[in-house]
């Protein structure tokens, strides 16, 4: 028996070792994957690799489970009848019933976890189609951005920084096919905050020390709009003619302005001219894909004159064709001037829905390894089953039963371990997810839609998984069942 054990011991050793070294080259694979396709925005996404040091650990760390969990069946075995040569004669070690038992329960734990993956990647999913179905409030299609910066020493007067910018903006305008253009102090998705106090004027609190509200301000020259392909709801477009006037969003207008009456109202910062509004526009996510719901003030840029603007070029031509004529464009006027951050609008869409394609990614990858892993253990248990009861079978169909009593007396022993474990991984699954509700836009950790096609996932997955055994137990001949035994 002692001899048994050491066979059986570096049996499962040898397996542990080589599964080891198998999910190790998995490791390296899946790292630089990862490596290759994390977006620049992550934190520290340059700093994704292969740890050796941690792979160690792992490794021996799972050799060391899979020790321990064979020495609790040799334990198991020894305590039932026959001792451990007769569970281990021809029969392997989970041949006793203690030990089928500690198998099932794995085996239903497996389908519990796989369940509560496959639920976080299923909301995961559901949150990233929300967010690619997301109206952003502008345009993700025929528009290249890009960022030009202007120098104090070449550009020291704001006479100078308007002229310049004035012409960039007309040699951009005059490129073949292109239908319009606009520069701005920041752009979708990519603003930095620029919150701001204003006076509502005729708001009790106008002549208070405090203003009445705080919005994002972005300054912009007449034909952003357009190029941006944000949606002007009332009113119409500034006009360079008529410097005092202002855009607001549609936010800023149904709160401070319910009837409706929005355009004409007069509004101004602390200390400086009053702006009158011209037109309501559809609010544009500016910050955060997920959530931006910031009232926003619209000025004309040359109000309020920045050194570094944004450009946008709307054309009839892919945007990445775009792009040495566009820099041939502005450089025509100054070949020292940077221009750099040059980009499609619909990149800069996907760039700021990549952490959650990553986030997408990671679990599904770990959701199908956990399915893969619990259907694997579905099968060897019902297969083993199947092998057991090869007789019973055999002698069953001898005495006139039918192929469809095999299947269900076959499909009952899978559907039993499924259930409980898909009953255990709802409630897993109730409890885990709100760990990560913060991430989900839009999206209940409680979908139910979800978890019912979870459900019925983890469900076929378990027919899978009996499909073989099934087919053996009906392939199974009284004759052979006999001369088996």
């Amino acid at each position: 028996a002692f001899h048994r054990m050491q066979v059986i011991l570096s049996e499962v050793g040898l397996l542990a070792v080589a599964g080891s070294i198998l999910g190790t080259l998995f490791g390296v694979w899946g790292s630089r994957l990862l490596a290759n396709q994390a977006p620049a925005s992550l934190p520290r996404a340059g700093e994704i690799e292969f740890d050796g040091s941690a792979a160690i650990v792992v490794v021996l760390t799972v050799i060391m489970l899979t020790l321990i969990g064979s020495m609790a069946s040799l334990i198991i075995a020894a305590r039932s009848k026959g001792g451990i040569s007769e569970a281990t004669r021809g029969r392997g070690v989970t041949s006793s019933e203690a030990s089928r038992a500690v198998g099932r329960r794995l085996i239903t734990a497996q389908v519990a976890l796989s369940l509560v993956l496959l639920v976080g990647a299923g909301l995961f999913m559901r949150n990233l189609i929300d967010l690619v179905r997301t109206d952003p409030g502008f345009s993700t299609d025929s528009t290249l951005s890009f960022r030009v910066s202007l120098d104090a020493l070449t550009y020291p007067e704001v006479p100078d920084v308007t002229f310049a910018q004035h012409t960039i903006r007309d040699r951009l305008a005059s490129l073949p096919g292109v239908s319009s253009v606009g520069l701005a102090s920041a752009l979708p998705l990519r603003a930095a905050t620029n919150q701001s106090g204003w006076f509502l004027v005729g708001s009790p609190l106008e002549d208070g020390k405090e203003p009445n509200l705080v919005l994002d301000m972005f300054r912009v020259t007449p034909g952003y709009r357009q190029a941006a392909g944000l949606r002007i709801l009332q009113g119409q477009d500034l006009d360079e003619t008529r410097t005092h006037e202002a855009l607001i969003d549609d936010v800023l207008a149904s709160t401070y302005y319910p009837e409706g009456d929005a355009v004409g109202k007069r509004i101004h910062q602390a200390g400086a001219d009053t702006l009158t509004i011209v037109g309501v526009l559809d609010h544009a996510r500016l910050y955060n894909v997920h959530s931006d719901d910031r009232p926003q003030i619209y000025t004309l840029l040359d109000l309020y004159p920045t050194r570094t603007v944004f450009g946008a070029v709307r054309s009839d031509r892919p945007p990445e064709e775009l792009i040495r004529s566009v820099q041939a464009a502005v450089w025509s006027f100054d070949a020292s001037l940077p221009v750099s951050e040059v980009v499609s609008f619909e990149n800069i869409f996907s760039d700021a829905v990549a952490g959650d394609r990553m986030n997408l990614s990671l679990v599904a990858t770990f959701a199908l390894a956990a399915l893969l892993i619990a259907t694997l253990g579905l099968y060897g248990v019902i297969a083993g089953s199947v092998t057991r009861r090869k007789i019973e079978i055999g002698l069953r169909v001898a005495i006139g039963a039918d192929s469809g009593e095999v299947v269900r007396w076959v499909a009952r022993d899978a559907l039993r371990l499924v259930l409980w474990g898909v009953g255990l991984g709802l409630i897993g699954a109730l409890i885990l997810t709100r760990l990560f509700s913060a991430l989900l836009v839009n999206v209940s950790p409680f979908d139910p839609q979800t978890y019912l096609i979870c459900c019925i996932v983890m469900l076929a997955a378990g027919g899978l998984a009996a499909w073989l055994p099934t087919r053996r137990a009906l392939a199974i001949s009284p004759m052979e069942a006999l001369r088996a035994e």
